[in-house]
């Protein structure tokens, strides 16, 4: 929601590069009630940072008929176009960290010691500890765990949730929500040395992270991702 909210207030003229999140706080989840009389009403507070130009002040709220507002999450979101890469040297940089990443990844990948987390078990473990994922909620489609390293990798999907949308239709996006949740499932390994969570656990903080403006969109797509413990 604020990830395409300032897309709409970004400059036009120029050529998105990403959204940087900074300070995210989430204060209480979003609760959707199952029958019908059960509305719930949403709102986006988007305001000018005084202090960063070009960022953006966040604050997410819900009402329904039968309680107050409530705040569930806030932050600050930044809009970051190419021109921010001023030089070819900074391009090179941001190659750079790439690789760093993709570097990472790899060992991760080839260890031998990983074991393989049946996915479908993943995500029935989860609902019985009361963390209930629906059909287009479940795009972990493979995962490794290496026990006590906190160090899980695996791969999420696109979800194809048009298909199931009245006359097919949805809206277009930067990245399908329920992507940017799944990648969040991979904590749920960490949390527990390489082991499912035993009970119910959220983030409830973000420092910061990118989110690219050029991802790509088609159902089915797949996203190779970890997680890992770092102690400061």
């Amino acid at each position: 929601m604020t990830l395409e909210g300032a897309l709409q207030l970004s400059d036009k003229s120029r050529t998105l590069y990403g959204f940087r999140f900074r300070g995210v706080s989430f204060e209480r989840g979003l609760i959707v009630p199952s029958d019908k009389e059960g509305a719930v009403n949403t709102s986006l507070s988007l305001l000018p940072d005084k202090h960063v130009p070009g960022q953006y002040v966040f604050t997410i709220f819900s009402t329904t008929a039968s309680t107050s507002w409530t705040k569930h999450c806030h932050g600050k979101v930044l809009p970051e176009d190419t021109s921010e890469l001023q030089s070819e040297f900074e391009e090179s940089v941001v190659d750079v960290q790439w690789s760093e990443q993709r570097q990472h990844y790899q060992p991760l990948a080839n260890n031998d010691a990983a074991e393989f987390v049946d996915v479908d078990d993943f995500y029935d473990h989860l609902h019985k500890i009361g963390m209930e994922y629906g059909p287009m909620f479940r795009n972990v489609v493979s995962l490794q765990a290496i026990p006590s390293s906190k160090t899980p990798h695996g791969a999420v999907i696109i979800p194809d949730t048009k298909s199931s949308m009245p006359e097919e239709f949805e809206y277009p996006h930067t990245m399908h929500a329920a992507t940017m949740d799944t990648v969040f499932h991979l904590l749920l390994v960490e949390f527990n040395d390489g082991r499912p969570v035993n009970e119910a656990a959220a983030p409830y903080s973000i420092s910061d992270i990118f989110v690219a403006a050029g991802q790509p969109l088609e159902a089915g797509t797949s996203f190779l991702g970890w997680s890992i413990d770092i102690q400061e």
